[in-house]
């Protein structure tokens, strides 16, 4: 909080002007390297600082407020990096207004009731803004500053410079126009943040693809500051740090966001901290197809392997959109399967599927507070979703003695009608080697598993521009299994242990099926044989699905009708596929695929 670290002790930090003045120059130094022009301010209320005028050269891209802040995305000249820039409206009131609100800000730190109450920070903030009020017209009349011509002006201002005085003190200060930003997804501050500007990583949608995603801010840390977010960082998670412990994690739900913090030891330069947000929306299918991540086709495919309650381990990178696809597959299954999700950050949208009629029963697994007091592992976690009856298991994250648990209950079917699950790899084949030889799951355990689903970034034409993409699907072929147990490297026989049935295809920038995908497919064969169905019954199943996903991102585009792609009617798409599905096979014995997609296709016109 930019009320520092002493919050509700009743004094405000300082470091005296020795201090300040070498961290004016190592600021300098920092945005010269960068930045040929060198207005930098910083109000007496905050401990951060602004260049508010961009370099020269730099090309105007885009331009957006934030409540009350300006945002402006520029192209810098022979730069790999978008520059965001951030105008807030408090850098730039009169000065009568910013004294204002510096004594505001001293007397509520003076008078703070205290963390030792138990507040929460809801109850602080209302506290902040209720107390803002007051001070706001105390100090306006003692120091004689109007603040309107009218009584609704005057009323204005007053509510905006209370909203100003209560991200200054109980908030995360200029850092929580970033996070309210939401084409913001990830923000970093680097160690030593005396030295180093923020930045961050910003969405593409309705970005020209020449535009980095990676953005360098204009704005600077001083010490204080960092003190402050981390200050507010324990107060919301109760958690320690210190050189004992060095790292800090916790949600953040006002913004939707996750942080961390490393320190010293294990970051020698000092702390380090950073955001990623959850998304504001659910993700779907549908939105991942318009986001062009995947095509239609394997969008049809997942639903088709998901509806069979296959075991899925979706594979990728850090930040390349796992934990994203993991919550679109969620919303394919049928409102009637009981969905049990077990994951330490709370990033996946139960509240909206249970919202939406699904049955979820979410456990968050996390250690307690200071002194660790009450944590739950996730094995412990999985042991009691396995005693929950029939359910699908979702995991946020694969990557401990749990999964020895979940092999095991997979092996003995009792793990559930489907499983699904994030991991670290960058390849089916790393996917096997880290389940086996770093979580130590036999080899034959392994074999519960039946797909894996790789996601990672491309960069389109080689421009500095990451763009998530889903890139492969492939296979577990289980008759290879028996043959690696005991062996350490080699396939016996010369059997692969995956067999693609989609990958990308950096042509057509879009993953294509394989030869496996329509006709040699393991997987495939199985679902069907499950389904009574043949492998090309199967396939016009999953096509089936594709054409009406294309359907809606079609119609979304042409009509610039975005929330068509949203989750609130993704269960309606749906429930009209298996209704007219199971319409057909109660009429004419079989199902003609065609005339489901026309049928559906007027439905949707209709309905929407």
């Amino acid at each position: 909080m930019e009320a520092g670290q002493n919050i509700g002790k009743g004094n405000v930090p300082g470091g005296g002007a020795q201090m300040e003045k070498k961290v004016d120059h190592d600021m300098e130094k920092k945005f010269k390297s960068i930045f040929e022009a060198y207005h930098r301010v910083k109000p007496k209320f905050s401990s951060s600082w602004l260049v508010l005028k961009p370099p020269p050269g730099a090309e105007k891209v885009k331009e957006y407020l934030v409540e009350e802040a300006r945002i402006t995305l520029y192209r810098l000249p022979g730069e790999t990096e978008t520059l965001y820039h951030v105008k807030p409206l408090e850098y730039t009131l009169p000065q009568g207004q910013k004294k204002i609100i510096t004594l505001a800000r001293k007397e509520i730190l003076d008078h703070y009731p205290g963390k030792e109450r138990g507040h929460r920070p809801a109850f602080i903030r209302e506290y902040a803004k209720k107390e803002g009020h007051r001070l706001i017209y105390k100090y306006a009349n003692i120091e004689g500053v109007k603040l309107g011509k009218t009584r609704s002006e005057e009323l204005a201002r007053v509510r905006m410079l209370s909203n100003i005085l209560s991200r200054y003190t109980i908030g995360l200060g200029i850092v929580e126009i970033l996070l309210r930003d939401t084409r913001t997804t990830d923000v970093y501050i680097d160690a030593p943040v005396e030295e180093s500007q923020i930045y961050t990583i910003i969405s593409s949608t309705g970005l020209d693809d020449s535009i980095p995603a990676k953005c360098v801010t204009n704005i600077g840390l001083t010490k204080e500051s960092a003190d402050s977010i981390i200050s507010r960082l324990q107060y919301e998670s109760s958690r320690a740090f210190s050189e004992a412990r060095p790292v800090l994690e916790c949600s953040l739900d006002e913004y939707k966001t996750r942080a961390t913090v490393i320190g010293e030891p294990l970051s020698p330069e000092g702390v380090s901290i950073t955001f990623r947000r959850h998304s504001p929306n659910p993700w779907t299918l549908l939105r991942l197809i318009y986001q062009r991540s995947i095509s239609p086709l394997s969008a049809g495919l997942l639903s088709f392997l998901i509806d069979g309650n296959a075991t899925l381990l979706v594979a990728g990178p850090r930040s390349a959109g796992k934990t994203s696809l993991v919550a679109a597959l969620m919303f394919e299954f049928p409102p009637s399967q009981r969905i049990v999700t077990i994951e330490d950050t709370l990033e996946l949208p139960c509240p909206a599927l249970k919202e939406k009629g699904y049955k979820v029963q979410s456990m968050h697994i996390q250690s307690g507070g200071i002194g660790g007091l009450g944590e739950v592992t996730a094995k412990d976690s999985l042991r009691v979703s396995l005693r929950l009856g029939e359910s699908a298991i979702v995991m946020g994250e694969v990557r401990g003695e749990e999964a020895r648990t979940l092999y095991e209950a997979m092996r003995a079917g009792t793990a559930g009608s489907a499983v699904m699950g994030t991991i670290h790899a960058d390849s089916p084949q790393a996917v096997y080697e880290r389940v086996v030889y770093d979580l130590n799951i036999p080899p034959k355990s392994f074999a519960a598993t039946d797909g894996v689903v790789m996601v990672n970034y491309r960069r389109p034409k080689g421009l500095h521009r990451l763009v998530r993409k889903t890139t492969q699907i492939s296979e577990v072929n289980k008759d290879a299994i028996p043959s690696l147990v005991g062996a350490e490297e080699e396939f016996v026989g010369g059997e692969e242990l995956f067999n693609d049935l989609m990958h990308y295809s950096s042509e057509k920038d879009r993953l294509v099926k394989t030869e496996f995908f329509e006709g040699a497919s393991l997987l495939i064969k199985k679902l069907a044989d499950d389904w009574e169905m043949s492998i090309e019954e199967a396939n016009k199943n999953i096509h089936a699905r594709a054409r009406v996903r294309a359907a809606v991102v079609n119609r979304a585009q042409k009509e610039g009708r975005l929330e068509l792609l949203e989750a609130d009617y993704v269960p309606e798409y749906n429930n009209q596929f298996w209704n007219l599905l199971e319409r057909q096979m109660e009429e004419y014995g079989e199902v003609d695929y065609n005339e489901l997609v026309t049928d559906w296709q007027r439905w949707f016109k209709e309905s929407f």
